[in-house]
């Protein structure tokens, strides 16, 4: 099975509404329920504080740091299993 990225970008008007949450939450709900993937992660350049709290909001814990594209990332994760555990 694969793994999924959930990622989201909003313009400024629309940030701090929870649209981000609520989108992301739907999505992993969505492909653990479907079992389209195991674990469900985002890529979070780590100054991006808002983004962290959504990922954590939506049961993501920091996974690694790694180098996508040139810059270092936080990798937050969820499992299938975990989910399982906080529905």
């Amino acid at each position: 099975m694969k793994n999924l990225e959930i990622g989201y970008s909003l313009m400024p008007n629309h940030r701090g509404k929870g649209y981000a949450l609520e989108a992301a939450k739907a999505c992993r709900d969505f492909a653990f329920k479907n079992k389209i993937a195991n674990s469900i992660i985002s890529i979070i350049f780590p100054e991006n504080i808002a983004s962290i709290h959504v990922a954590e909001n939506n049961g993501m814990q920091y996974d690694k740091t790694v180098l996508y594209h040139g810059c270092n990332v936080s990798i937050y994760r969820i499992s299938i299993e975990k989910w399982n555990s906080i529905v």
